[in-house]
């Protein structure tokens, strides 16, 4: 009798069986790899090692290895939702900044006015003290004296050389001629043309600089003569017809402090001597001009010439 199926009938519904249960196998969930940058990986991983986690794309199940390596890795989410660290996250800092961060960043390291170069312009006052060198026919000691003026100068970051133009108004004493006079105090108009060379370095919160140079003198304007008599009277003699407005010089140095300091200003106060190498000679009253050595104790601001940086 023939009650079996033949043998090829028997083999073909075994490769249907097979091909059924082969195709109702689910495929491989992908593992999440979580990079240090924050960048995130999908795909099968196959090893990981001491060095490399290696793995396989998730379109090419069966293709070739790839690596990445573990310092690179902060962790790995497994398919099965386990969680294995393998380094430290990175620090927020480590984030794409927007151009706004960017801006602001540049702005907060703009350098100060004297950590750039370039051309600056400013003006100051002062007052101080003038002195007067021994002399025939002056007394030699201290006046009250005033001035202030421009500043023009050029400086690469900490050096510099400057000119400057100074109105002073500088006192001075004249000896007394007669017993019927008390004292006669002097006044003069001066212009300082001072040629100085500096130098700064920061020092905590201010800037500490000195300067050194040279400087030309003249009498400008009218000066005058106080007289006070026994008798309790003062009188005024102008000098602005002085015979000798003589141009003198001297030296020149002094400290700074720079107490303020932006992009493109600086405020400082400055302490200079202004020691006059001109002589004293047959001083007439009223009719000669007076060679005095300078004190001042100014302060001003200095400001970057525009496009300057």
């Amino acid at each position: 009798m023939y009650n079996r199926l033949p043998r090829h009938i028997i083999l073909l519904f075994s490769i249907l069986i097979c091909g059924s249960s082969i195709a109702q196998t689910p495929a491989r969930k992908p593992d999440k790899i979580f990079k240090i940058d924050r960048t995130i990986m999908e795909v099968l991983i196959e090893e990981v090692n001491k060095t490399d986690i290696a793995y396989k794309k998730i379109s090419d199940p069966k293709g070739p290895l790839y690596a990445v390596p573990k310092k690179e890795v902060w962790k790995i989410v497994w398919n099965n939702g386990e969680v294995e660290e393998i380094n430290s996250p990175a620090p927020a800092s480590t984030k794409a900044r927007k151009p706004t961060d960017l801006i602001v960043s540049k702005q907060k390291m703009e350098g100060k006015f004297w950590d750039k170069s370039g051309l600056y312009a400013g003006a100051g006052i002062g007052a101080g003290l003038s002195f007067t060198p021994e002399s025939a026919g002056l007394v030699t000691g201290s006046e009250s004296a005033y001035g202030g003026g421009v500043t023009v100068g050029f400086h690469k970051k900490a050096l510099g050389v400057q000119i400057q133009a100074l109105y002073t108004q500088v006192g001075y004493g004249v000896s007394v001629p007669t017993d019927e006079v008390i004292s006669i105090k002097g006044t003069q108009s001066q212009l300082l043309l001072p040629l100085t060379f500096m130098a700064s370095q920061k020092a905590g919160p201010v800037r500490i600089g000195v300067s050194l140079g040279a400087f030309g003198v003249m009498q400008v304007g009218a000066g005058g003569l106080k007289i006070r008599q026994t008798n309790g009277s003062a009188t005024v003699k102008n000098c602005g017809t002085c015979s000798d407005k003589s141009f003198g010089f001297g030296v020149t140095g002094g400290i700074g402090v720079t107490i303020l300091e932006g992009p493109r200003h600086a405020v400082f106060i400055n302490a200079d001597w202004y020691h006059n190498l001109g002589k004293n000679k047959d001083y007439r009253p009223g009719e000669t001009s007076v060679n005095t050595h300078l004190g001042l104790l100014s302060a001003g601001v200095l400001f970057h010439f525009p496009g300057q940086h």
